[in-house]
């Protein structure tokens, strides 16, 4: 936890009970991919939350979600898109 004079800010990693390792974590293993011992956790990423003044406002599961709630007006307000940045997504 940091606090600041504005808030509180808290990231929690969380392993989830019964998670299994993503493609990604198969990628970074040791193992090849499909080898079967992938199958228990302990080659897991765990999911990053991120709290402000003890309410979640993202994490890492969500988080495409959000950027592309926040992409598609600017997209579609625009003729030609090809380029987008994404400054201070409201956290």
């Amino acid at each position: 936890s940091i606090t600041t004079p504005h808030q509180r800010i808290d990231v929690w990693d969380v392993l989830w009970e019964g998670v299994t390792p993503s493609y990604y974590d198969m990628l970074n293993g040791p193992h090849p991919l499909g080898d079967k011992r992938y199958l228990g956790d302990k080659f897991c990423s765990p999911e990053r939350l991120l709290f402000l003044d003890g309410t979640m406002q993202s994490s890492t599961d969500t988080i495409r979600i959000q950027n592309e709630v926040i992409v598609q007006p600017a997209m579609f307000a625009h003729n030609n898109p090809r380029r987008l940045a994404i400054v201070g997504g409201g956290e």
